[in-house]
């Protein structure tokens, strides 16, 4: 009599447990759901979901909303510290770097910035990095003039929008004076532009300054004319870093 209660009771466990495994399988996973931000732990509800914000006024510290997520707002690299650089005045993460930060797609990684490649194209040929004019200065002078930032400031508009080029800026004089004091002209001039691309916002690692002093001509003879063309400032643009 014993083992015959014994096994019924043994049966009604196990058909109970079938049962009880039959119901969880078909019971769908609970799914983290909001009704009002008090139902969230950080942040705001939006559309059923807690997120971090849905406007930039639930942002603090100057961030701005991007993608439901408070980013730190900038105007250049250095504003983002370590590891992050500025596009489009928010703070991005570099790619490569500390957290191996991968590009998606065909695009690639340089200097802490995702770019498609340029495969076999002249930067120069791209739209915005057409045409770039030489930048001129003053007899014995290397500050930028007012003709000359706006040509600079299409230098910063052609490198914003390709994140992947470099450039590298020439310093080059007349030949007044001696050629040593002409190098070091050269020199000055070059760093002013690349002074004036910094304080925009394009990243120092992206730019490179040489001088050739008086010993690159555009004009070889001795008057007004081919004093002024010497005095410059070129461009030499690379897609890939």
């Amino acid at each position: 009599m014993f083992s015959k209660i014994l096994k019924a009771q043994l049966i009604l466990i196990a058909t109970l447990g079938i049962c009880v495994s039959f119901i969880g399988c078909n019971k769908k996973a609970a799914m983290p759901t909001c009704k009002k931000d008090a139902d969230c732990e950080k942040g705001v509800c939006h559309m059923g979901k807690c997120e971090e914000c849905v406007t930039t006024a639930d942002c603090s510290d100057s961030k701005q909303c991007i993608s439901n997520r408070c980013e730190t707002t900038c105007q250049v690299d250095a504003d983002c510290g370590a590891n992050k650089h500025c596009q489009d005045n928010i703070c991005h993460n570099d790619c490569g770097g500390v957290d191996n930060i991968a590009c998606s797609g065909d695009r690639v990684c340089s200097n802490g910035r995702c770019y498609s490649q340029f495969k076999g194209q002249d930067p120069t040929s791209v739209a915005g990095c057409q045409n770039l004019e030489k930048i001129h200065y003053d007899f014995d002078k290397f500050e930028i003039t007012s003709a000359g930032q706006e040509l600079a400031q299409r230098l910063v508009s052609c490198l914003e929008s390709n994140p992947g080029f470099t450039i590298t800026i020439e310093g080059h004089t007349d030949d007044r004076g001696t050629p040593a004091y002409n190098q070091v002209l050269g020199e000055k001039r070059a760093l002013a532009v690349k002074q004036y691309l910094e304080s925009k916002g394009i990243a120092s690692s992206r730019i490179e300054t040489v001088s050739y002093g008086e010993s690159k001509p555009i004009m070889d003879v001795k008057n007004e004319q081919a004093w002024y063309q010497n005095r410059r400032a070129e461009f030499n643009l690379k897609a890939g870093g």
